[in-house]
């Protein structure tokens, strides 16, 4: 009787869960997110991707609910089963989806509306679409602000918010900005509070293809000058003559067609600050880790005073370093050879999990001079970022969570959901899914809400251990381990232990920040 009211209710209320399918462009990988208190969410993720992306699929019906299914499936191990029924399930195209079409793209999602609508998950049309560049930097940002405490998880100003930050994104394909307009965070965070942009193809593998066919002899390959493969990149970007006449921020090409304006150089407040993630954090963070064991193996030929010297200085401000000092660790790494790195690759110390094996460090390793050096001209040249200030935390989880776009994605979903639950509309078709969900539920949700109340009072006592039980699971299983970051005018501050790693960045736990 006890669970055949829980699961009934379960229907008239919201769920702690939220489910969200990321279709990026060489797969799908599924995100589960939960509220473990009212102001705090936590997250898992698939391990993988399930290749191919969704775009394969169009007009390949048949092999798609075959494609979709398993993903759901390993949602709904995650989430407990009395609370499918409400937890809203959404799914988001990013880069693939771009170049199919309309029409492609509008008769796809109804197909994978069909199939997602026999899931026990609550699941809306329009919930299931193509987002823009621009809408991954805003995501990104209300991410990055969420896991630095300035919101709490519903958009608004957490206790003892600091400043408004901006995100900065650098992937394989893209790479987006979004900076923050004002310096306090607001009542209601949106899009309207930060200038977002994105730039197709100046991902670092897609810029790496062109960059490439303009050098003859590459000068980020190992042993490299550093100044000399920046000064190639900017050379690669166009924007040497921007740069040479210290004009930062510099615009970068535009390649997109002839009846679009170009975008204006990114312009920053002069206190802007930024959580940088993905290759922003691959990149330094290799150079963290490495320098000691290129200091360790180098031999007479390295030079190790610089490289310890140059570590020191990046250890002492990591998680938050200045571009001039990334530089000088850079420096140090990219005067390694060849044979040097090798050995250091070979190494099995402590590697943060995104190194990987043996393997793919001996992959990496080599790439991140050129990446290291793309990054810096990314930040002084494009973004503007004061190379001697600490504008920027590298990090690519924090409070428990990826920083993921997603984040972001499922927070700012969830406070509209909060503040404009959506009524049924007409039956409209489109790529922006204005087609309402079919799964109607009709009056009887005010009749579930008053028999709840009753119901609920008599199974209290009888829950009521229960409930504390489950509370303590949660608690022990929360991923944040206490503290936040505070962001004052001079810079990142620990306001309280336990949030940022420096012996494990993914771990978060007893960093020091000044």
């Amino acid at each position: 009787m006890r669970a055949t009211l829980l699961l009934l209710c379960t229907a008239a209320e919201a769920s702690r869960f939220s489910v969200l399918l990321e279709a990026g462009s060489t797969g799908t990988r599924v995100y589960v997110y939960e509220r473990v208190k009212a102001k705090e969410i936590a997250g898992s993720r698939s391990p993988v991707k399930t290749p191919p992306g969704l775009h394969a699929f169009v007009g390949n019906d048949s092999a798609l609910k075959n494609y979709l299914l398993p993903l759901v499936d390993w949602a709904k191990d995650r989430v407990p089963e009395e609370e499918w029924g409400a937890t809203p399930l959404r799914l988001y195209a990013t880069a693939g989806m771009r170049l199919v079409g309309d029409e492609n793209a509008a008769k796809l999602y109804d197909a994978c509306h069909t199939i997602l609508n026999e899931t026990p998950f609550l699941i809306r049309r329009s919930a299931i679409k193509t987002i823009t560049g621009e809408d991954e930097a805003f995501f990104g940002a209300v991410g990055a602000n969420y896991a630095v405490n300035a919101i709490d998880a519903d958009e608004t100003p957490s206790d003892g918010a600091g400043d408004l930050v901006g995100a900065l994104d650098l992937g394989g394909a893209s790479t987006q900005v979004a900076t923050a307009l004002r310096q306090r965070v607001p009542p209601q965070l949106n899009k309207k509070h930060f200038s977002v942009a994105t730039y197709l193809g100046y991902g670092v593998e897609r810029f790496h293809e062109r960059y490439i066919k303009t050098v003859d002899r590459d000068p980020c390959a190992q042993p490299a000058d550093f100044d000399g493969c920046r000064n190639a990149i900017a050379s690669a970007l166009g924007i040497m003559d921007c740069r040479s006449q210290q004009k930062q921020p510099c615009a970068l090409p535009f390649d997109s067609g002839e009846d679009e304006a170009p975008p204006e150089p990114i312009k920053p407040a002069p206190n802007a600050r930024f959580v940088a993630t993905s290759l922003y954090f691959y990149a330094w963070r290799t150079l963290h880790q490495a320098l000691p064991l290129l200091v360790e193996l180098g031999g007479e030929e390295y030079d190790a005073a610089h490289a310890k010297a140059a570590h020191a200085a990046l250890d002492g401000m990591w998680p938050a370093p200045s571009v001039e000092k990334a530089k000088d660790a850079a420096e140090a790494y990219c005067s390694a050879s060849p044979a040097l790195l090798s050995k250091a690759a070979s190494e099995e110390i402590a590697w943060d999990a995104f190194h990987g094996d043996s393997a793919r460090r001996h992959r990496d390793f080599p790439r991140r001079c050129f990446e290291a050096a793309y990054v810096d001209v990314l930040l002084r040249d494009v973004v503007g970022v004061d190379p001697g200030g600490r504008a920027l935390l590298v990090a690519i989880k924090l409070r428990g969570v990826e920083l993921d776009w997603t984040l972001g994605a499922v927070l700012d979903a969830d406070a509209h959901a909060l503040t404009r639950r959506p009524r049924h509309q007409p039956h409209t078709h489109g790529v922006d899914g204005t087609v309402p969900v079919t799964k109607k539920h009709g009056g009887w949700r005010f009749f579930l809400l008053g028999f709840c109340g009753i119901a609920l009072l008599l199974i209290l006592v009888s829950r009521g251990g229960n409930e504390q039980r489950r509370s303590s699971k949660i608690a022990k299983a929360s991923p944040r381990t206490g503290g936040h970051l505070e962001f004052p005018s001079n810079g990142w501050r620990r306001a309280a232990p336990g949030l940022v790693s420096r012996a494990s960045y993914e771990h978060l736990s007893a960093a020091r920040l000044v």
